[in-house]
């Protein structure tokens, strides 16, 4: 077991395994570690914007899920930012788990060809 911010973790990967996983990550590029790390926040984000109750407000789901994703308030927010005319500003359909995911760049769309 580890410890992963002040808390033990559980690790249950033989150290081959992670070594042979530590490789494979490092032999990716940059570019591809960086969109790989964003797709798995991504995924993180979403499960946990779908365990929010129905009927929270875009500021509301904005305060939980930051707490949710980094462990506490956000020490950043401001106590006038309830107060803010875009307090509640709709949150971005991608924000959402049933949202439609746009191609990725470089993507091709089912009738490219036909686009031209």
């Amino acid at each position: 077991m580890g410890t992963y911010g002040g808390a033990s973790r559980m690790n249950d990967t033989a150290p081959e395994i992670e070594e042979l996983l530590r490789r494979r990550l490092m032999a990716l590029s940059p570019e591809e570690r960086l969109r790989m790390a964003a797709a798995s926040f991504d995924v993180a984000r979403r499960i946990v914007l779908a365990s929010f109750p129905p009927g929270l407000t875009p500021l509301e789901v904005r305060r939980r899920l930051y707490e949710r994703l980094y462990g506490g308030p956000n020490p950043y927010e401001r106590p006038e930012a309830a107060a803010s005319p875009d307090a509640n500003a709709p949150l971005p359909e991608s924000w959402y788990p049933s949202a439609a995911r746009s191609p990725g760049p470089g993507a091709k769309s089912a009738n490219s060809d036909t686009e031209r």
